[in-house]
């Protein structure tokens, strides 16, 4: 369970930076231009896309359970380091892809590499255990029998005048039931998207985020946090990718809190991501945040943390220490 829980935790919190856009009814053309899974016209700038004029128009949708599901909001980050898109719904449900290459193309667990690892998922609430697409080695090593891969994530095109990413998307999801006894399988069909993205988001220059890496100062060059899913995402993050990241409950009050990895929406997490992959996260085990002021009008939250950084894929191991946050959500 440790290794979906920490990847589950990567695919998650990597997307807290995106913006928070709208979905508007679906125009006719856009419909086409997503269900062909073609990237046509000439190109603009170095991930191709159609140029020209776009429109604000969104959509995440997929099929399963015999019913369509469509998402009410969407966030999406696309750079030359990874994609990351999320659809969500008021009810709490959500999808989640994340791809550790900022490119066109399609991605299978068949030409997966450490570069190209793809994350999928759906969640039916916070608090649930989320549905995660896994190759077929993948979840037999976990212990899930009898199960059949069929993820691909096509991304069709990524318009960078326009600001839109285009593409389409089909899993078999897997998860352990409430008790973590019985396997439970759902089979997501005709996913498609067409919604818009940001590159990076720029930090608010009133939020402040530090901590000691191994020893080492962490100054991030982007600090965000955001609401989400009744966790408060907070983000420190130097570079492109590499983030130190703590995600609270909503209704954390002042003391001391225990950080674990586990993002079942029912505890404090820590993490260190190193890059994309997902085969460099590192979870809170054990770890600790301390609140010292939490106004929830304002949104205003002040506090300190730090955690032991530890992995399922691999066994190093990072300290993290010193860790204080100011931070508006």
């Amino acid at each position: 369970m440790r290794k979906i829980n920490n990847f589950f935790a990567f695919i998650v919190l990597i997307v807290a930076f995106a913006s928070c856009s709208e979905v508007e009814p679906l125009d006719p053309a856009l419909s086409g231009q997503v269900s062909s899974g073609n990237n046509n016209g000439s190109g603009s700038g170095s991930n191709g896309g159609n140029s020209g004029g776009g429109t604000a128009s969104s959509v995440f949708k997929a099929d399963f359970d015999g019913q369509t599901w469509l998402a009410s909001t969407t966030q999406a980050i696309v750079n030359s380091d990874y994609i990351a898109i999320t659809g969500m719904k008021s009810n709490g449900s959500f999808f989640q892809i994340t791809i550790a290459k900022g490119e066109v193309g399609t991605y299978t667990w068949a030409n997966a590499t450490n570069i190209t690892y793809p994350g999928l998922a759906y969640s039916t609430g916070n608090g649930q255990v989320p549905f995660i697409g896994l190759s077929n080695s993948d979840a037999t090593g976990q212990g899930f029998v009898n199960y059949n891969d069929t993820a691909e994530i096509v991304i069709s095109s990524i318009n960078t005048t326009t600001k839109i990413i285009t593409g389409t998307f089909k899993f078999t999801g897997v998860r352990f039931d409430s008790t973590l006894t019985q396997t439970q399988t759902k089979v997501f069909t005709n996913g498609q998207f067409s919604v818009p993205y940001t590159e990076n988001n720029t930090s608010p220059s009133t939020n402040h985020f530090f901590c000691k890496l191994d020893g080492n100062d962490f100054n991030p060059t982007n600090v965000d946090a955001i609401l989400a899913n009744n966790l408060i995402n907070i983000n420190g993050r130097r570079g492109s990718v590499e983030t130190i990241s703590v995600a609270l409950l909503s209704n954390i009050g002042v003391g001391t809190h225990d950080l674990e990895n586990l993002p079942l929406g029912t505890n404090n997490i820590g993490l260190y991501n190193l890059d994309a992959t997902g085969m460099n996260s590192f979870g809170a085990d054990p770890g600790t945040v301390t609140i010292t002021s939490h106004d929830t009008t304002s949104r205003h939250i002040v506090g300190t943390f730090q955690f032991a950084g530890t992995s399922f894929f691999n066994t190093d191991t990072h300290s993290i220490t010193d860790g204080e946050f100011d931070v508006y959500y």
